[in-house]
């Protein structure tokens, strides 16, 4: 009976991947018959876009295949709990946002125009806030906070400007951990 959420783990995980095998395999099909029927109106940057919008589907295809698919033992016992949950939010989310944005791009830019390659702008832009926000910016604070206080242009600080500043890296602190 303690296998039992194993195996409906297992089963949800296999519809998924399923659901993503067919998403995936039209997209490259529908692909493949634009290149054999219409390559001679193919320029160069296009196949580049189309093979790393490619790319990063399949990719994103296979982590989330791996990441689901159940191992079983010799005896045909679930060795891993079912496979991971991909219903979790974080960076599975993340993942499959990514990969339906990449099948919707590919087969729109092939079937109405190549104006949808716009489409990832706001993607970057987004994936590019995340990282400033979440890596670089607390990165940055951490490496400016372990420098040693240098003088400013009118010489050292005095007590007062020194209480000030730590007045003020106080309140930053606590609307940082406000937001968290």
């Amino acid at each position: 009976m303690a296998n039992q959420a194993a195996k409906k783990r297992a089963a949800i995980n296999k519809r998924e991947c399923t659901k993503l095998i067919g998403i995936t395999s039209a997209s490259m099909g529908v692909f493949a018959i634009w290149i054999i029927f219409w390559w001679q109106s193919i320029g160069w940057l296009y196949v580049l876009l189309s093979v790393s919008n490619m790319s990063l589907v399949g990719g994103l295809f296979y982590v989330l295949y791996t990441a689901a698919r159940p191992t079983y033992d010799a005896h045909g016992e679930l060795t891993n709990n079912g496979g991971a949950d991909l219903s979790l939010k974080g960076i599975t989310e993340y993942e499959f946002d990514l990969f339906y944005v990449g099948v919707f791009v590919q087969v729109t830019t092939i079937i109405l125009s190549r104006i949808f390659w716009l489409t990832w702008i706001p993607v970057i832009g987004y994936a590019g806030f995340r990282v400033w926000t979440e890596l670089l910016s607390p990165l940055l604070a951490t490496y400016r906070a372990s420098q040693p206080a240098s003088s400013g242009p009118t010489g050292p600080m005095s007590n007062r400007q020194k209480k000030l500043l730590e007045r003020q890296n106080k309140e930053k602190e606590r609307s940082k951990k406000r937001h968290h």
